[in-house]
């Protein structure tokens, strides 16, 4: 590759007219630019359900040198994926009319989110961190105890399930043997999402990418999560949702 073609793949930088919309302003504009600041006021954006993909263009399209420090606080105060207005939106009208359990919740933003959208979600985790004023309250309990039968799961959601814990492959085992469908955000087989068994041909279970009409998280800039949709080998994703 030429220089000049490389240059060609480099995205252009932010000019005032792209970033009109963004939370991302030039100093004249008076916006605190600090990665804590950043980083906390986007994580209260998502818990209020106002964080759009615009939003999250500067970090999520090129390279922005504090990228990672945003993340770092992101991650800390509200979660491992972006959970966008629009993301929120499109998973709502996936699962609409159907009973969601999430397991490895952390702070539980989506129930929330989701309520409001009329469907019935349940957040749980085994260690949830320390509640923040505004948050909602996550079950403390483990993936077992999530998925018996008295909490009437009919879908499973689990987002960046822990690198080389191998409690995925048994959550998707179970997923199986109850004929309810998995949703999962992760990085794939490549990434550091789960364990590689999990993300293998082979097993039980079949891993579909989202459609394409489906919204899915943005990414930090080096980040490679998708949302897909885990079933049982002998089955299609529209035997659990019609509108696929």
């Amino acid at each position: 590759m030429s220089f000049a073609s490389y240059l060609d793949t480099v995205p252009a930088p932010l000019t005032k007219e792209r970033e009109r919309n963004s939370y991302f302003h030039f100093h004249t504009d008076r916006v605190e630019r600090s990665p804590l600041a950043r980083g906390k006021h986007l994580a209260q954006l998502t818990a209020n359900g106002q964080l759009r993909n615009c939003d999250m263009e500067p970090l999520t399209h090129g390279f922005m040198i504090d990228t990672y420090s945003v993340r770092d606080v992101y991650v800390k105060y509200a979660a491992w994926a972006i959970y966008t207005a629009e993301y929120v939106r499109s998973l709502a009208e996936m699962v609409a009319g159907k009973r969601v359990v999430e397991v490895g919740a952390g702070r539980g933003l989506l129930q929330p989110l989701m309520r409001k959208r009329g469907i019935d979600w349940t957040a749980f985790d085994k260690t949830p961190p320390t509640r923040l004023k505004g948050h909602p309250y996550v079950m403390k309990r483990n993936w077992g105890r999530a998925l018996k039968a008295k909490w009437g799961a009919e879908v499973i959601f689990m987002s960046w399930w822990p690198y080389e814990s191998g409690d995925d492959c048994q959550i998707a085992q179970a997923c199986v043997e109850r004929g309810i469908p998995l949703i999962v955000v992760g990085e794939g087989y490549w990434g550091c999402t789960g364990t590689k068994d999990f993300w293998e041909e082979g097993q039980s279970w079949k891993i579909h990418n989202m459609p394409e009409h489906f919204v899915d998280v943005p990414q930090w800039s080096g980040i490679h999560d998708y949302t897909y949709m885990v079933i049982p080998q002998k089955s299609d994703p529209e035997d659990f949702f019609p509108n696929w």
